[in-house]
Order: C-alpha cells, then structure tokens, then sequence
C-alpha cells in the first residue's frame, strides 16, 4: 500500500511539472502595432501557445500620449493596468474603449506591456503600441460682436471666441490680429497695431482691451477679414 501511495504522489508531481514547466505555456500579443479611429471599441488579443491555466499581468505604460479616462479633462480611451486569469484559453481579447474627445491635436499612443505570469511565461511581442487616428478639424474662431462703442477713457474688452459647434483647442495655437483703416491716432487707442492671441489647450476665449478708440478695422490674418467698429459713445 505504501508502495502504490508512493507511486500515485509521484505520477501526480509528474502531472504538475509537465504542465508547469516541460509545456510551459508562452503568451504575446497578436502584434506589436495596432490602430483605430476616435469612437470605437478596438480589441487588443493575446495569444497562447497552448491552453492557458494561470494568470498574465498587463499595464499600460507611462510611455503612452493619450490620456486615460478618469485622468481629469480630456479623456482619450477607458483601459487600465490588470491582472487576467485563465482556465484553459487559448486566446483573450482585451476590449479598448476609444473616445471622440473632439480635440484638434496629432495621433496620440497607448502603449501595453504584458508584464509577468503565474505558470505563464512571456513571449514575445510582449508590447503594442496602438495609435488612435485623430479626425477632428482645426478649430475656427471668430469676433464674439460685429460692433462694439464705449465711452472715451473707458477700457472695452474684446473678445475672440473658439467657435463651440467646431473642435476644440488640443495644443497650442496662435492667430494672428492687425488694425487696419485706423482713423484715430495711438493715442486715442493706446493698443498695438498688431499682435498675436495664443491659445492653449482648453482655451475657449481670448480678448484685448481697447481704450479711447474712434474707429478700427480688424481682420484675423489668413481668415476673411471681419469689420468691428468702436464708436466712442457721447460724453
């Protein structure tokens, strides 16, 4: 009876160490690149040699430029870090949530690691570089009024508005501005005949103040010009 209890633990060691370690099972990524648009649900897949009993550990790597979901503003796509167990795949596809954040900006990247397993072993490609494609249109702005009047010796504001049915700023930006057709002198508008907004990322808005003016024609450089009169009021 010994004899038989003997070799039953043995042939059952024999079990777990082939299955641990003679046909360890190697897990990698489909491929080291992929891609999709903004708005879509892309899938990511890991492939096993063989059926898959243990766990692999992922995470996303500091190296990636989009921006996760949760990380405050903008958000791109909605994955984190994880640890994934198995019980005889052969496969597993990782759903990666893309949104449309509505930005003008470059491509930006998530980059995954397959970090470690417990009974798996990892293969190669062990990491993917995915690029989300942006679509969004450059933003366009424009004079929040045609017109604008203000006493003499009194401040205006004028503003130069991101227009909100178009994308939002994603990176910086400039635009240039100039006054042309200046019937006053510098002393009655005391700004400059040129200058430059700059326009960051969620920027919705810039503006100048204007003081003493008569009348000003402005346009925005490489945009239709666009006509704003200040007419000082009556004292």
């Amino acid at each position: 009876m010994i004899r038989i209890k003997s070799i039953i633990q043995y042939a059952l060691f024999l079990v777990f160490l082939s299955g641990s370690m003679i046909y360890a099972v190697t897990a990698s990524f489909s491929s080291s690149t992929g891609g999709a648009d903004e708005d879509e649900t892309c899938q990511v897949t890991i492939n096993f040699d063989a059926p898959a009993w243990g766990s692999v550990t992922y995470d996303v790597s500091g190296t990636s430029t989009a921006t996760a979901y949760g990380a405050g503003g903008y958000h791109d796509y909605n994955l984190s870090s994880n640890t994934l167990d198995f019980t005889g795949e052969e496969s597993y596809t990782l759903n990666l949530n893309v949104y449309n954040d509505n930005r003008y900006e470059e491509d930006e990247t998530i980059v995954l690691n397959l970090v470690s397993g417990n009974n798996i072993t990892i293969g190669s490609p062990s990491t993917i570089t995915f690029t989300i494609d942006s679509e969004d249109a450059p933003p366009t702005v424009e004079w929040r009024a045609s017109s604008s009047s203000q006493t003499e010796g009194q401040n205006r504001a004028i503003y130069v508005d991101v227009d909100e049915d178009g994308s939002d700023v994603g990176e910086t930006a400039t635009i240039n501005w100039t006054i042309t057709n200046v019937s006053a002198s510098s002393s009655d508008h005391a700004v400059s005949t040129s200058g430059q907004f700059t326009f960051s990322e969620m920027n919705s808005s810039k503006y100048f103040g204007i003081v003493q003016m008569l009348m000003v024609w402005m346009k925005i450089m490489k945009h239709s010009p666009l006509l704003l009169v200040v007419i000082p009021t009556a004292l």
